[in-house]
């Protein structure tokens, strides 16, 4: 099991409160990673940029491949919000590369979870938080997929399954 003996640490950030986030937008120049983060569900649709200065490694996977994370966190009771440190009991095994071991001192895995994806970043140095104008306005929200919520969207989820079982037969 990929997850196996992963310890979880909640990592407090502005975002680690919310749910209902989407990652909008990522650059990276050099060793620098900037993430924009939207929170779409809050009012006016508040945003942030997380600017990493030291970024020696990064990821960015869907969260639908996550489900082994997901599992891991409910079993061990470690799921604690959408930004959180992994330590892994073999050091960045996960990231199946011996050059992580060496790269930089004082390396810490930081991951950002939202709606959409999962971003998992190596840093020695905590990223710089910054409040920026907020998406209120834009549309339609920039989502990777479509997302209902029961029980607001309860019939979109009815039509849904209608659809997927007429279709199995």
């Amino acid at each position: 099991m990929m997850y196996q003996g992963w310890k979880v640490t909640k990592w407090e950030t502005p975002l680690s409160e919310i749910s209902g986030l989407l990652l909008v937008g990522l650059h990276r120049e050099g060793r620098e990673l900037t993430l924009e983060f939207e929170a779409f569900r809050e009012q006016n649709r508040p945003r942030w940029k997380v600017k990493f200065d030291q970024c020696s490694a990064f990821r960015c996977i869907d969260e639908a491949y996550r489900i082994g994370l997901w599992k891991m966190l409910d079993e061990t009771s470690q799921r604690c919000g959408p930004t959180f440190l992994t330590t892994e009991p073999d050091e960045f095994g996960s990231w199946g590369t011996e050059y992580l071991h060496n790269i930089e001192e004082g390396l810490l895995s930081y991951v950002l979870c939202t709606e959409d994806d999962v971003v998992e970043v190596l840093s020695a140095k905590e990223p710089e938080w910054i409040e920026v104008p907020s998406g209120k306005g834009q549309s339609p929200l920039p989502m990777s997929s479509n997302h209902f919520y029961h029980p607001e969207d309860k019939d979109q989820i009815e039509d849904i399954a209608n659809r997927i079982r007429d279709s199995n037969g």
